[in-house]
């Protein structure tokens, strides 16, 4: 493949913009079918409820209902949260990711944390002129 050259800079600038148009356009498509999918799995689940079916089957699809049970915070529940974790020593009930923002501003700071190290990661941000 030939390395790209500054000549090549505006026509590739005009392919990124045609492929995010496609992107775009393509996300909506799936956006909209997501929507039909949630809606037409909550009306097999209201309808497979209301008959009193734990499971269904058409042509070579079964359908079975499953509840799964994830956390949810009250709107003050937070700080209640994080004094049990530290009393408890409960930390395995944390994920291991840190607050992009918060860890941004500490180094803003000059602090330094413990275990972690900066990575800089370059994207290529683009503005559209309103022509």
């Amino acid at each position: 493949m030939e390395p790209v050259t500054l000549k090549d800079l505006g026509a590739l600038i005009d392919r990124l913009t045609e492929t995010q148009l496609v992107k775009a356009s393509l996300e909506a498509q799936v956006k909209a079918i997501e929507s039909d999918l949630r809606h037409i799995e909550g009306e097999i689940i209201r309808l497979m409820a209301d008959a009193k079916l734990e499971k269904a089957a058409n042509g070579g699809t079964t359908v079975t209902p499953k509840q799964s049970t994830y956390p949810q915070f009250l709107p003050d529940g937070f700080d209640q949260f994080a004094e049990f974790v530290y009393e408890n020593r409960y930390i395995h009930l944390l994920e291991k990711r840190l607050a992009v923002l918060a860890y941004r501003e500490l180094l803003t700071l000059g602090r330094d944390v413990p275990g972690v190290v900066p990575y800089v990661k370059t994207k290529l941000h683009v503005s559209k002129s309103l022509r």
